[in-house]
């Protein structure tokens, strides 16, 4: 198993290709994000280990982005992966970074989340990011979440849920996500729910109750918060993840 120090200097990506087991074992090690430092939009990366081939873009789907994006693309591990430029922003660690689309179905790909704190820091509200392939930009299924202790090892994390929201997250999956601090912009995300979710949450807990770990990783903040425009979307919109 890798060394935990090791593990927390790589790239993302290459923390997302590492074995479960490695990426669970640095997360228990990681403390939970200081309140206040990470209002705003963020990429997401999914674990890679967790797509299968029915979760490839269509042929269709990457000729429409070769056609309409800058920068460079290619297939890997069942993403789709385009490097584009950021300019002198200082957030970023290099001018060019890999952004992860996760391909759900009906051409929607998820970019990452955003987050906003109320006046205390320590809980607030958070929306999902998505890219369609008519090349508009998607905010959907909102989550709660606050500084509390973590379902997996009681430790302090921020820990989001989508209860209480006409989503499928919350309505049908009840999947929550708990997050802790990797350093130098990047967050480390377990997240799990009560039922498996093919594509998002494959594995069976071994004791049936619920679905097993999965993780994604977030960079940022790339740009300000930006909420939901319609919240009455969320009842008419659905990601087909079966």
């Amino acid at each position: 198993m890798a060394n935990l120090e090791e593990l927390k200097t790589l790239h993302v990506e290459d923390l997302m290709s590492q074995p479960r087991e490695s990426v669970l074992e640095l997360w228990r090690s990681l403390p939970a994000p200081q309140p206040g430092t990470f209002d705003g939009e963020w990429f997401g990366y999914v674990h890679v280990r967790l797509y299968t081939t029915a979760y490839l873009p269509t042929t269709a789907t990457l000729q429409y982005f070769q056609r309409n994006k800058t920068g460079t693309r290619r297939i890997e591990n069942g993403h789709l992966l385009t490097s584009t430029q950021h300019g002198d922003d200082p957030e970023f660690r290099a001018d060019q970074m890999e952004i992860s689309y996760n391909l759900a179905k009906h051409g929607k790909f998820w970019l990452g989340k955003s987050y906003k704190s109320d006046s205390g820091g320590i809980r607030g509200e958070g929306v999902n990011r998505y890219l369609a392939s008519d090349g508009s930009y998607k905010r959907l299924h909102r989550y709660k979440w606050a500084l509390s202790e973590s379902k997996i090892d009681g430790k302090p994390a921020i820990v989001g849920s989508y209860r209480g929201f006409e989503n499928v997250q919350g309505t049908e999956w009840e999947m929550c996500n708990e997050m802790r601090d990797l350093g130098d912009g990047r967050m480390l995300s377990a997240t799990y729910a009560n039922t498996t979710v093919k594509g998002v949450l494959p594995r069976m807990r071994a004791d049936g109750m619920g679905s097993d770990i999965e993780f994604f990783t977030l960079t940022g903040p790339v740009a300000p918060w930006k909420r939901l425009r319609d919240p009455e979307m969320e009842t008419r919109v659905t990601l087909d993840y079966n």
